[in-house]
């Protein structure tokens, strides 16, 4: 570990957790965005996840005289930088975690205006600001992911609604969450293997146990322009992180007390994602009928086995029936 950081310094409001593996083009923006942060207490945690480029490189020029600054080195890089930020959550000093991806950036008032609403409604526990998208032709657009120029407080039924009508209210990089919060949920689910689709489990657990805090405007930048997004070199799969979580959400009688009629939406959502993951498993031309039939017919791909031994097995009852029929006559 590397720590520019000193023991008797007071303890950051909030701990930024950066992942970083392979993204020498974009860490110094990305790094540089968060170390402009004004009038709110904070510590930097970059996790190495086993980067090959040139990434630790721009990054230790840039933290050389920064004292707030943490770097942990993972040696294997982990699915989906999960276990990444699960490592610096762990190391984190702050009440609260602030995350933002190696290839994305802040504008300057980012993790003041989460401390001001922190600071207005303290029982608050999960966060997320609007942002900005950037498609790489110059302009950043704002994402509006959720229609409403004030502040919101989103319950689980509303965020399932939302995401079904494609408009997810959470970006990871603008998105924080009180440090004890995070781990009582979980944290990120590095131990279930998957490259994708681990952020928007962990956003699932997490507003299933208290409301989301929505903040209208928009302070961090989505960069779908960058280099080595898992997003573009991980294909998805029709079977997805959230499936185990939201099987727990569907048995569970305290979710129907909360929110009656929250299971028509669950099931809505379950096949929104798994509809949304088809199409693009469509359009890169990466299609089975297995993948078809999981989606739109609700057939576990196991039954085919099933459905397949039981053709072949089938011949042989009859024949062992008629054997059997003709040994009784005799």
């Amino acid at each position: 570990m590397y720590s520019n950081s000193e023991e008797n310094e007071p303890v950051p409001f909030f701990s930024v957790i950066v992942p970083m593996y392979n993204k020498g083009p974009h860490i110094k923006r990305c790094v540089e965005s968060a170390l402009r942060q004004k009038n709110v207490q904070f510590e930097l945690i970059v996790v190495n996840d086993a980067s090959t480029d040139d990434s630790l490189d721009h990054l230790m020029q840039i933290i050389e005289n920064c004292k707030n600054v943490k770097v942990l080195t993972r040696s294997v890089p982990g699915p989906g930088g999960y276990a990444a930020r699960n490592l610096a959550a762990a190391n984190a000093r702050g009440t609260w975690l602030a995350f933002l991806d190696a290839d994305d950036e802040w504008k300057d008032s980012h993790l003041d205006n989460l401390y001001q609403h922190i600071s207005r409604k303290p029982e608050s526990t999960f966060l997320s600001t609007n942002c900005f998208e950037n498609y790489g032709n110059g302009k950043i657009y704002p994402a509006n992911r959720v229609e409403t120029t004030s502040e919101a407080s989103i319950d689980l039924p509303t965020y399932l609604q939302l995401t079904i009508n494609s408009k997810n209210p959470v970006f990871t990089s603008a998105c924080a969450m009180r440090k004890d919060f995070f781990f009582d949920i979980g944290q990120f689910p590095e131990h279930k293997g998957f490259s994708r689709g681990g952020d928007r489990e962990t956003w699932l657990r997490a507003v299933s146990r208290n409301t989301l805090e929505w903040l209208p405007e928009p302070t961090a930048i989505y960069h779908r322009d960058s280099v080595n997004m898992v997003t573009k070199k991980v294909a998805p799969k029709i079977e997805t992180c959230s499936d185990d979580t939201i099987k727990d959400l569907l048995r569970s009688d305290d979710i129907y007390k909360r929110f009656p009629g929250v299971r028509t939406l669950l099931k809505k959502y379950s096949n929104y994602i798994r509809r949304s993951i088809l199409k693009k498993k469509i359009r890169s031309g990466n299609i089975t009928f297995m993948d078809l039939s999981f989606v739109y017919f609700r057939v576990d791909p196991l039954w085919y086995i099933f459905i397949a031994f039981s053709i072949l097995l089938a011949p042989c009852i009859k024949c062992m029936n008629t054997i059997t029929r003709k040994s009784k006559k005799t």
